[in-house]
């Protein structure tokens, strides 16, 4: 048996161009749907989450505290137009603060006391974990929980898979700090310059003092900017600096990756692959805006991505291709695994437990993944209108189907060179054809690789033939309803029979519904004369009319009476 599986794969044909610059394989009989070996990939086992904060209530009271500092020194100085443009500056930076306070959908006034100054944020709480999974949901809650009560035991940390960032945290403070400690300077400097105006006004002491004013509310105004790009891009579920500092960032995955070594899939300095990986949601609690930054930690197997192409193939029922159930499987030594999706593909191949179709792999995937000829496959005749050129991407390769013999001119390095062909082929190592007079130029860097079992004769029973038909360029289509890979299993043995079998159901039906006509038709008759002969029952079961006639009263005459039935008087 081995050694004929061993025959299948050395005996491929090949044309070979000259000095080994293309190739043309012949996959006439193959068996209808090529595997193309993507790459290694990893899986997903459980998930890693780093948890970091903004505590934004005290940005509303530094807020609030410069405001009070503006209309302070806004009354000192409300006759002096040496300084009206200062105010103007200060009026637009709160104008605009508030504006990107709503637009981040805080609702914010200008009250007296900080406590009102709290946004309601229930809008954004209900915008932010909207869209989480209940399980994910669940676990967040959990962590939040732990952070709140118990978040420096390093076991429930472990247990719940997440690590509290305070670098991010304190960060986010000490900016908060800074500008507390400025407004205290700013506090003090107004104090100053409110016993002077008394005395006489000072313009070289206010204009520092707006100076000042203008800084800070600018300081404010960025952090609410840095504040609402985050939350901007956590609603788009991606990783942004605004979320978390790269340098952070980093930091947190190289500790991760010492502690789960070979089990990270994530290249700590590549920030294109971390925006594909990392998974970001974030919920507002408490005025804080929690952010959760989670991402795959994956099974120690490694396993192949193959991509289940559908291609023609030539049988003893013409061109028929397989249409896969699943187009996407992982593949390890003991194991094969369906997906609904694609993997994210980056500088590694990264798998989701999202991306796993629970069901069984379908033993005509199985077949065709192990080399094995696929006998539970079913077939898909394809219509084909004449000769046809595809290029397929993942294996940098032309599909050339010719089922009448056609020429195909090859643009190489040292001029043309004509080939002609019939069948089905792959040319690999020719980035320009032309073929009728038209250039087909496809130039693609795909490292995929074709596993092709192919100089088979395909030979196909009609109980796996598809009671469909699929033209040949719609193959690679995702809106194409799939057949199930499950042979029909049919109860008649030809077409013959299957036709007069149907001709015996259509007479049996003609049958019935003469009968039920027929009854139809005698049950109103039956209504029709019992209701006559009810009829005439009852006026029979009448009892007669009687008179008390007094021959004094009516002068012995009797009045005239309709008597039942032929009665007479």
């Amino acid at each position: 048996m081995i050694a004929f599986y061993l025959f299948v794969f050395i005996c491929s044909q090949f044309i070979i161009g000259p000095g080994l610059s293309y190739t043309i394989k012949n996959i006439t009989e193959n068996t209808g749907v090529l595997p193309i070996n993507l790459g290694q990939a990893g899986l997903q086992k459980s998930t890693f989450t780093i948890v970091h904060h903004y505590n934004l209530q005290p940005i509303f009271e530094e807020l609030d505290d410069l405001n009070l500092q503006h209309n302070r020194i806004q009354k000192l100085t409300i006759n002096t137009t040496d300084l009206q443009n200062y105010d103007k500056i200060v009026q637009h930076m709160r104008y605009i603060i508030l504006d990107k306070l709503k637009t981040i959908n805080f609702t914010f006034s200008q009250p007296r006391t900080k406590r009102s100054l709290m946004p309601q944020l229930g809008s954004l709480i209900k915008i932010f974990t909207g869209n989480l999974d209940e399980e994910d949901g669940k676990r967040y809650d959990q962590i939040l929980k732990d952070i709140e009560t118990n978040g420096e035991r390093l076991q429930k940390q472990v247990e719940l898979q997440y690590s509290f960032n305070t670098e991010a945290t304190k960060r986010f403070e000490l900016v908060i700090k800074n500008i507390e400690h400025n407004e205290d300077v700013l506090e003090k400097k107004i104090s100053q310059l409110t016993e002077i105006v008394y005395q006489g006004f000072d313009f070289m002491l206010t204009e520092p003092a707006y100076n000042q004013i203008i800084v800070l509310y600018n300081n404010l105004y960025s952090i609410i900017q840095e504040v609402e790009n985050s939350l901007t891009f956590c609603q788009a579920k991606t990783f942004h600096p605004s979320i978390l500092r790269f340098g952070e960032l980093q930091a947190e995955l190289e500790k991760l990756k010492s502690t789960h070594q070979g089990t990270i899939p994530i290249e700590v300095n590549n920030l294109s692959d971390l925006q594909k990986i990392i998974e970001v949601s974030c919920k507002v609690l408490n005025n804080k805006i929690h952010y959760f930054l989670s991402f795959p930690i994956n099974h120690e197997t490694k396993y192949d991505l193959y991509f289940l192409l559908p291609i023609p193939t030539f049988s003893n029922l013409g061109l028929t291709t397989i249409l896969p159930k699943n187009k996407y499987l992982l593949k390890s030594t003991n194991v094969i695994i369906p997906l609904n999706n694609i993997c994210e593909v980056g500088s590694t191949i990264q798998c989701f437990i999202k991306d796993v179709d629970h069901s069984k792999a379908d033993s005509c995937e199985i077949q065709v993944l192990q080399a094995e000829p696929p006998t539970s496959c079913q077939h898909t005749p394809l219509e084909i209108a004449g000769n046809h050129i595809d290029f397929i991407p993942e294996i940098n390769q032309y599909l050339i189907v010719f089922p009448s013999l056609d020429t195909l001119k090859l643009d190489l390095d040292n001029g043309e060179e004509t080939q002609k062909l019939q069948g089905i082929y792959l040319l690999d190592g020719v980035t320009k054809i032309i073929y009728h007079g038209q250039n087909i130029n496809y130039q693609y860097s795909s490292d995929g690789k074709p596993f092709i079992l192919n100089n088979i004769h395909v030979n196909i029973s009609e109980d796996k033939l598809s009671d469909f038909k699929i033209k040949l360029e719609n193959v690679r289509l995702d809106n194409i309803k799939i057949n199930q890979l499950i042979p029909h299993q049919k109860t008649v043995k030809s077409l013959e029979l299957s036709s007069e079998t149907w001709k015996i159901v259509n007479c049996i039906n003609l049958i019935i519904v003469i009968l039920l006509v027929v009854s139809l038709i005698l049950k109103s008759y039956l209504l029709k004369y019992f209701r006559i002969f009810w009829t005439r029952m009852s006026k029979n079961d009448t009892p007669p009319t009687t008179f008390n006639v007094s021959n004094s009263s009516l002068g012995g005459l009797y009045p005239n009476l309709s008597l039942p039935g032929d009665a007479k008087v």
